[in-house]
């Protein structure tokens, strides 16, 4: 059964990231408008197949109760982000918003030949930003709370205790402490009298 709904989720997640995929098709990359628009697009598709396993319950095992990782975000997702931002930027057509800086950046600091190659895949960029973020969410299952189990004296057995103890006590209110004990020199006999004993 587990089974199953996973595989419809990744389904529907395959089938709303192919849907953005060829919406992201119909819009003119040349121009500024259009890249980021298709850039966009192709990140809610790499976001949308990512998501369908967080649904799907596959990171626990079992569905429960979605959550938000605050520190894959930040490690994860933000310098993830950034380079995509970066790259992005830096090869988005001619008069962008900022192109001309981060191209100018990017030759400053050498990197200008890594970021125009990276730049030839800027719709894998963007879905891989897309999926990143997605991973920011996951399943924590359902929450169980956990009963201690105490050991359960019933009431008669309370009684049977107090009353070994009352035993107990009288015994020891019985017993002849050692230094009561006095003896008896005659000859070379010894007799040795205790209270309570009576003689052998």
């Amino acid at each position: 059964m587990y089974g199953l709904m996973r595989g419809v989720a990744t389904l529907i997640g395959v089938a709303a990231a192919g849907f953005l995929i060829w919406l992201a098709s119909t819009f003119a990359w040349e121009e500024t408008g259009g890249f980021w628009i298709a850039m966009g697009l192709l990140a809610g598709a790499g976001c949308s197949l990512a998501i369908s396993q967080v649904v799907s319950g596959w990171t626990r095992g079992v569905s429960g109760r979605g959550g938000f990782s605050s520190g894959t975000f930040l490690v994860g997702f933000l310098p993830t982000a950034l380079a995509v931002a970066w790259v992005l930027l830096a090869v988005q057509p001619e008069g962008g918003w900022q192109q001309l800086r981060l191209e100018g950046w990017s030759g400053s600091i050498g990197i200008l030949g890594f970021v125009n190659g990276l730049g030839e895949f800027a719709p894998v960029l963007a879905f891989l930003g897309g999926a990143v973020l997605a991973f920011c969410f996951d399943n924590v299952g359902r929450r169980e709370r956990i009963v201690e189990e105490r050991p359960v004296v019933v009431e008669e057995d309370v009684h049977d205790y107090r009353d070994r103890d009352v035993v107990r006590e009288r015994e020891v209110v019985e017993t002849v402490p050692a230094t009561e004990r006095t003896e008896v020199v005659s000859g070379e006999r010894v007799e040795i009298h205790e209270p309570g004993r009576r003689p052998s």
